[in-house]
């Protein structure tokens, strides 16, 4: 790795992700666990208690939720979110990119609210997906605590929200670059006044959940003075095998710590050159442990991944076969529509 990159990553991780251009500004003391004495529980959100996400008034509430690439664009995107909604789903989760408005942000959490959904806020980028350079997690910080920080502290958004931090950010290492970093940015967004759920994907495009095993997902969590965090794994080309796709739920639910399929493939993704994820298997798993997932997605991937649209290219919606199963169930899973529960019943 080269200087320059070493500099960056210590100056991200020792001043709370604080600006590192120039001369570096003095590292502030690590962050530490906080006391169990001194979590607080938030008031109004969602939150988790013993790994299991609960509404704000206490109910365990499990996602059944879709991905929508509305950062890509908003105005033709706007309208999904009552599609999605009209599936039955309690959760979207939403892309939003570096361009994204603070307005357009707003325009997106009113539909959402009206619709009484979860809106899991995610970050995309190129230099956030499927990397681990510090410029790209930079920006994505400096959007949450000032680009959208008036929508997001807006207390009519409060009880629907949880942040997902960086879309698949970050690559496991022997010195937990990864868990410094994020510790770092979790104690920086509560600084900012937010208490609802902060998601974590794993690293190495969201697979690779080693950085959550062997109580990584612990220390992070150990320095969020909410124990607020909901920590996601992304089931793509790692996980042809079903022992896969059980070792990762096991790896974050085994410390006490709530799990969520952040994105999933499906079988006939990949499966000519042999990394299909067996989804029925994930969906069915999920539905019989009371593990949330989000599916990847409603619409807009490209000609090489049109598999995973759910939604077709009409003006009408009209489900995928891929989508029409997640919906309303396949014959070893009851689907969204049957499963979903919204967060306030």
């Amino acid at each position: 790795m080269k200087p320059t990159a070493l500099h960056g990553l210590a100056c991200l991780a020792a001043a709370a992700v604080s600006a590192c251009a120039g001369t570096p500004a003095a590292p502030l003391p690590p962050p530490v666990p906080v006391a169990a004495a001194d979590v607080v529980v938030p008031d109004g959100t969602l939150r988790v208690a013993h790994g299991v996400i609960q509404s704000p008034t206490g109910k365990p509430f499990v996602m059944r939720g879709i991905n929508l690439q509305y950062g890509d664009d908003p105005g033709a995107r706007l309208p999904m979110i009552d599609e999605i909604a009209d599936t039955g789903a309690n959760t979207v989760r939403l892309q939003l990119r570096r361009d994204t408005s603070a307005r357009q942000l707003r325009a997106a959490l009113d539909r959402i609210v009206a619709r009484n959904l979860v809106a899991v806020l995610m970050y995309w980028e190129d230099d956030v997906t499927c990397k681990s350079g510090t410029g790209g997690m930079r920006t994505a910080l400096k959007r949450w605590t000032e680009t959208w920080h008036e929508v997001l502290i807006d207390p009519k958004y409060r009880a629907h929200l949880v942040l997902n931090i960086a879309n698949e950010w970050g690559e496991p290492d022997a010195q937990d670059t990864f868990g410094n970093i994020y510790r770092a940015a979790v104690v920086q967004l509560r600084a900012a006044g937010y208490a609802f759920p902060l998601m974590i994907d794993a690293a190495h495009c969201g697979q690779n959940y080693s950085v959550f095993a062997k109580g990584g997902a612990t220390r992070i969590a150990e320095v969020d003075r909410y124990r607020n965090l909901i920590f996601s794994t992304h089931a793509y080309w790692s996980y042809q095998t079903l022992k896969a796709i059980d070792d990762a739920v096991a790896a974050v639910r085994d410390q006490g710590l709530a799990f969520v399929w952040g994105e999933f493939g499906q079988k006939a993704f990949q499966a000519d050159i042999g990394q299909a994820t067996d989804h029925r298997h994930l969906v069915s798993q999920a539905e019989a442990t009371g593990v949330s997932y989000i599916a990847w997605s409603w619409y807009g991937n490209g000609a090489d991944a049109r598999a995973l649209d759910m939604r077709d290219a009409g003006s009408k919606p009209t489900l995928t076969t891929y989508g029409h199963e997640l919906v309303e169930g396949g014959t070893s899973f009851k689907g969204i529509r049957a499963t979903a529960v919204p967060a306030g019943s």
